[in-house]
């Protein structure tokens, strides 16, 4: 599937676990999405997963797959606020995208939830091609048929409740399946299907990885695509091969970076056991090692490098906690490449703990290497009824968020504090612990 022809801008969701009201998020080039833990950062983005795994399965699933390789739910009920006691009192799931452009191009799909071990696709509401509409799946068009002599009436007052064709969590109808129409639909699909996830959860290094088939859509989460998309740019002596390596070593975790095909099906990733080749002359191939003999932080952030380099301009990146197993220097480092991709075209989108990411990011706006109105910060907080709040912050030129929230970037002062009011008080008692 072809990469897609339209950013995603926007996304909505609610109805869907602690987001229970509706929620519109922008999408920037670079999107921060930050909170404390169980604030609602990945239940914002997961409706969006849920669409892709639907597409990405090669069998009809329904409206949606609950259990798949982004996302896994068992029962219906799971996807719902503890609001609300159970799923006939709950109010509908509603997930869809805007993409970027004049008409506007958007949709909607409403999901009805039936039981805990079912839902069905209830509605659609689009702008497509500058046209709005809604096709309600649910309308029964039976009642209609019985009235032969008010049909022609029914079919023009509700033409568009005729007839509606389901594909998988977006649905059409009869009036409505012009060569225009279904073009954007098919930038819908292709926007979201094109979507890249890097998970939190990673696994281990192994000692070779599966050869895997190198499209413009990476089916499934992306880090089982890794060593073979380094592979084919080691065969292609690519330049984003000398990018990726110039990425680790401004990292300060290796210089170099090997793919070797073990046999039709394993590909070993080795990598310099040193950040740096001093001196150069004493380097020597047997100086690499394979990527399991290192420590984590090489085998974790390679997916998020990768991801960020072989991205297309358009193309969404998610990335949960790309700086897991970095070292503070690092982190530092990493806003750097975020913003790199950011201003090749990719949309990136990083949910992040780091405080320290985040003060990075402010500080290239502030030295002018990343436009303001580039970047965008959710900041997501769970009220006291268990409901997730998303405050949206925009940063000026020198890089000010504004209203910072004060559970985030005031831990590490109040910590820092809390180490010097122990050491003066030490220093009080003489020294002594006790």
């Amino acid at each position: 599937m072809d990469a897609p022809a339209s950013a995603i801008v926007e996304l909505r969701v609610g109805g869907f676990k602690s987001l229970a009201e509706d929620v519109r998020l922008p999408i920037r080039p670079l999107t921060i999405l930050a909170g404390a833990n169980s604030s609602g950062k990945s239940s914002a983005l997961q409706p969006l997963l849920l669409l892709k795994q639907t597409l990405e399965a090669s069998y009809d699933p329904g409206p949606l797959l609950l259990h798949g390789p982004h996302v896994r739910f068992t029962t219906v009920d799971q996807m719902l606020s503890k609001m609300y006691n159970n799923v006939v009192t709950a109010p509908p799931i509603r997930a869809g995208i805007r993409l970027e452009g004049e008409d506007g191009d958007a949709f909607v799909s409403t999901f009805r939830l039936l039981d805990v071990h079912a839902l069905k696709l209830g509605s659609v509401r689009y702008r497509l091609a500058g046209i709005e509409g809604c096709v309600d799946v649910d309308f029964d068009k039976s009642a209609a048929d019985n009235l032969q002599a008010n049909r022609k009436l029914l079919q023009d007052a509700y033409a568009d409740h005729f007839q509606p064709l389901r594909l998988r969590f977006f649905a059409l109808t009869n009036t409505n399946l012009d060569r225009t129409i279904l073009e954007t639909v098919q930038k819908f699909r292709a926007a979201i299907a094109g979507c890249i996830h890097v998970p939190g959860t990673r696994g281990n290094p192994e000692r070779s990885y599966p050869t895997a088939a190198i499209e413009k859509a990476f089916p499934g989460t992306f880090e089982k695509y890794t060593a073979s998309i380094v592979h084919g740019w080691q065969e292609r002596k690519a330049e984003e091969l000398e990018g990726l390596c110039a990425d680790l070593r401004s990292l300060r975790l290796t210089w170099a970076l090997e793919a070797r095909q073990v046999d039709a099906v394993q590909i070993e990733l080795r990598v310099a056991r040193h950040a740096s080749p001093s001196p150069p002359q004493r380097w020597k191939s047997g100086d690499l090692v394979n990527v399991a003999d290192v420590g984590f932080g090489v085998s974790q952030v390679l997916p998020v490098l990768v991801a960020l380099r072989v991205a297309e301009p358009g193309q969404l990146v998610y990335l949960e906690q790309p700086e897991i197993h970095l070292h503070p220097r690092a982190q530092v480092e990493l806003a750097r490449i975020l913003a790199t991709a950011a201003d090749r075209g990719v949309r990136v989108v990083a949910e992040t703990h780091s405080d320290l990411l985040l003060l990075s990011i402010r500080s290239l706006v502030a030295k002018g290497e990343l436009a303001p109105e580039s970047v965008i910060l959710h900041w997501f907080e769970q009220r006291q009824d268990g409901s997730t709040e998303v405050t949206r912050a925009e940063l000026d030129e020198a890089g000010a968020y504004g209203d910072w929230p004060e559970d985030f970037g005031d831990v590490s002062l109040r910590a820092e504090q809390d180490y010097l009011d122990a050491v003066e008080e030490l220093a009080l008692r003489g020294g002594r612990g006790r």
